[in-house]
């Protein structure tokens, strides 16, 4: 039993990213950054993030936004709260910020990069859909967070 705890603890997942989508290095100023975490260089010193989480990174700012499937200190719903904020070079000083919306924050949902920005689309507890958009100004260390 022990031995096949163990064969299944070390199997990691199936699919490896690339080296290259690594970007723990900073964007030009002008622009944006929008992606799935993909190495740990990514993520800010001493910050909570976790591979599969989300970048959002520009020439002043980086914040990694918590993967839809997980929580943090929330006991319910789903991610999509900031987890890590910091300079683009510097280390992380939050441990998670979260938008007020109107009807609670959503129970389930899926996340994507788009445009420059990480977008969570998900269902509250009433059944509303909501679309929670965070969008870095590419010019200053300003989050516009929509929806």
């Amino acid at each position: 039993m022990f031995a096949a705890l163990l064969i299944i603890g070390c199997s990691g997942p199936a699919e490896t990213t690339p080296v290259e989508d690594c970007h723990s290095d900073i964007p030009p100023i002008g622009q944006v950054w929008a992606k799935r975490v993909s190495c740990l260089a990514e993520i800010p010193e001493n910050g909570e993030g976790t591979i599969n989480d989300w970048l959002l990174v520009n020439a002043y700012t980086r914040l990694i936004v918590r993967d839809a499937t997980h929580r943090l200190t929330r006991l319910s719903g789903t991610g999509g709260t900031i987890i890590d904020a910091s300079s683009s070079i510097g280390e992380d000083g939050v441990t998670e910020l979260q938008p007020l919306i109107q009807g609670g924050w959503p129970i389930s949902g899926e996340m994507y990069a788009e445009n420059g920005q990480v977008i969570l689309e998900g269902q509250q507890e009433n059944g509303d859909t909501v679309t929670i958009q965070y969008k870095l100004d590419p010019l200053a260390a300003q989050l516009y967070v929509d929806g």
